[in-house]
């Protein structure tokens, strides 16, 4: 789809996206946390940039604590910000469409009719769901 370097979760995923942003104070200049679970969150904010930005997208309910301490490395980089977007400006999404019209931004769609909804979510569970799941009606 685009990407330069892709990192599946898991356990060493910070040591490996640290690989390819370098150690603190390097990182990741942008970080875009589609999940938004403390698991996802703590990556956020373990691998982006000081002076980095981090964008919340996904409302999975997790915390990011934000602790400036003297004696104590921060809990996110100094001069990070965090945002949480929930949707950009009516123009945005004008600029969004005629990407896609363009054919400059693809989407990746898996659809499943609503009587197969439990397959999809286990396919979801199972990370064999590549971009979206769409359950149609």
């Amino acid at each position: 789809m685009g990407a330069h370097d892709v990192v599946q979760a898991g356990p060493d995923t910070v040591d490996r996206i640290r690989v390819l942003v370098g150690p603190p104070p390097d990182g990741a200049d942008v970080v875009l946390d589609f999940v938004g679970a403390d698991p996802t969150v703590t990556t956020a904010r373990q691998v982006v940039a000081t002076g980095g930005q981090v964008l919340l997208v996904g409302l999975a309910g997790g915390t990011l604590p934000v602790r400036p301490v003297a004696d104590e490395p921060p809990t996110v980089p100094l001069e990070t910000t965090v945002e949480v977007p929930f949707w950009g400006t009516r123009a945005e999404l004008q600029e969004v469409i005629a990407l896609a019209r363009t054919g400059h931004l693809q989407a990746d769609v898996q659809t499943f009719p609503l009587p197969d909804a439990p397959e999809a979510y286990d396919l979801l569970r199972r990370g064999e769901i590549h971009g979206r799941a769409v359950v149609v009606p």
